[in-house]
């Protein structure tokens, strides 16, 4: 929570976008983490 308020990137942007990039590669859909990861990104925009 506190790199949030921070405005700094958390351990939970890389993995979940490593996580919907590795998906993506291999024609696996991970509508969770890509939620979350867009949910994360506009916490920080």
């Amino acid at each position: 929570a506190q790199e949030i308020l921070n405005g700094r990137h958390t351990e939970n942007d890389a993995i979940c976008g490593y996580i919907v990039k590795r998906g993506a590669y291999h024609g696996i859909d991970t509508p969770y983490n890509r939620e979350m990861l867009n949910q994360l990104l506009k916490l920080h925009s």
